[in-house]
């Protein structure tokens, strides 16, 4: 563990950047949004076979933690996603069944933030907005689901954790000339 990563832990976690791109989300979400949930970052890429196995795992800790406090979200983060359309990336989440929030990290902004060295990189960060744990390189549902639930305890028991999860909308659809409806 590195040492920016060790002061990283004694102070709040970083917020996501402004202006960055959504797939999967009517409108930005913030760590200050998501104050009282469990946040999940999954840092991947859909250039890189390691961050693409990680996106079944988040998407069924998505789905088992569905009526709780927690708030899964893609982090893509890729020097490759600068260069390349956006299409690559909602084709990719798309393609795996991504049904979460995927914020597309332009410039690797995040990544630098959270001190992140490789894909999948899973960071926690509890409703306190502290980080409650990272994880670089993959785990499987039952590890991930201890780590998780340990965080939500924890919130139970200091009163920070929400009593339900906060909504988050999907895009509109939008419709193609020609389409019927």
């Amino acid at each position: 563990m590195s040492l920016n990563f060790i002061k990283l832990l004694t102070r709040k976690a970083p917020e996501l950047p402004e202006g960055c791109t959504w797939i999967n989300s009517a409108e930005p979400l913030s760590l200050q949004k998501l104050k009282w949930h469990v946040v999940i970052l999954d840092f991947w890429s859909c250039y890189d076979k390691n961050g693409m196995n990680s996106l079944p795992l988040m998407s069924a800790i998505a789905s088992k933690y569905r009526k709780d406090p927690v708030v899964v979200i893609g982090v893509h983060s890729s020097k490759a996603s600068a260069r390349r359309p956006l299409g690559n990336i909602t084709s990719a989440a798309q393609a795996k069944g991504i049904r979460y929030p995927i914020v597309v990290d332009k410039g690797m902004r995040i990544w630098h933030r959270y001190f992140v060295t490789e894909h999948p990189t899973t960071v926690v960060v509890g409703p306190n907005e502290r980080i409650a744990f990272k994880l670089a390189g993959e785990c499987s549902l039952e590890q991930m689901s201890r780590l998780i639930d340990d965080a939500m305890d924890d919130a139970r028991r200091s009163g920070t954790l929400a009593r339900k999860r906060i909504s988050i909308r999907m895009p509109e659809a939008k419709s193609r000339p020609g389409n019927l409806m």
